[in-house]
């Protein structure tokens, strides 16, 4: 050791070069997964083509945030925003989006971002954002469930008439929802369907694995207006895998 050297900082450092490492294998081994999954739902190389061009970039969306400050974590308010925004989902105030603030662990991010943009894209094609009766609500909120914190996110889409004669779609944008979350953060995941729109949930546990350290579980509850979600799916008590057509026809098969 040098005069004058720094052992603490050399040590910070190394940790942050170790992460550093981790995460860019992180990244290209999710790069190569959407890569590969994209190919096997796509219909046409441009249909690859430019749900690749979307996904890679809501990707690189996330990666722009974590760059700004790697050691912040990401906000769960900055990554609904930034999806939301890429959709042009606040141009005439159908949308509305609340929740208490909250700080991801990079690990937690990325998949919650592919998630929210593949949401995103189906809501503009197909879903709210599809129609001028269409309204979107995002809220989130933390709660215990099984003695432990939770986050619980719901996506609600009113307003888009449901056609039982739609064929059922099963696309990459399914496998994000269902598998992906599931399997990289431990995550229970639902979507449900009304006469008149969708409810997609993801109830993920934070933990050391999912939540940016410093973070505190104690963040108010939020509901939505009247203390309850939207009156239009209280009860519709089916979730449904792939269902008959309706306001989910995963845009990733088209």
């Amino acid at each position: 050791m040098t005069m004058g050297s720094d052992p603490t900082g050399a040590e910070e450092r190394v940790a942050l070069l170790a992460e550093l490492q981790h995460r860019v294998r992180n990244t290209l081994a999710t790069m190569r997964l959407i890569a590969r999954r994209s190919a096997e739902f796509s219909e046409s190389l441009e249909d690859y083509t430019a749900h690749l061009d979307g996904r890679l970039a809501a990707l690189a969306r996330v990666q722009n945030v974590i760059i700004q400050n790697p050691t912040a974590g990401v906000d769960l308010d900055r990554l609904v925003t930034d999806e939301l925004t890429s959709a042009l989902a606040y141009q005439d105030g159908r949308t509305c989006v609340d929740g208490p603030d909250l700080r991801l662990h990079l690990r937690a991010a990325e998949p919650l971002a592919l998630a929210l943009h593949e949401l995103s894209t189906n809501a503009l094609k197909f879903g709210a954002l599809a129609t001028p009766t269409g309204r979107l609500t995002v809220i989130w909120r933390i709660e215990e469930r099984e003695g432990a914190p939770h986050l619980v996110f719901d996506w609600l889409e009113r307003g888009v008439p449901l056609n039982e004669d739609e064929p059922r779609r099963r696309g990459f944008g399914t496998v994000v929802l269902e598998e992906m979350l599931a399997y990289n953060l431990k995550a229970a995941t639902s979507l449900t369907f009304a006469p008149d729109g969708l409810h997609f949930r993801l109830a993920l546990p934070l933990t050391s694995r999912t939540l940016h350290a410093g973070t505190g579980h104690a963040s108010p509850l939020l509901h939505p207006p009247d203390g309850q979600l939207d009156a239009g799916f209280a009860d519709v008590p089916r979730v449904l895998r792939n269902p008959p057509g309706g306001p989910w026809k995963d845009a990733s098969r088209r």
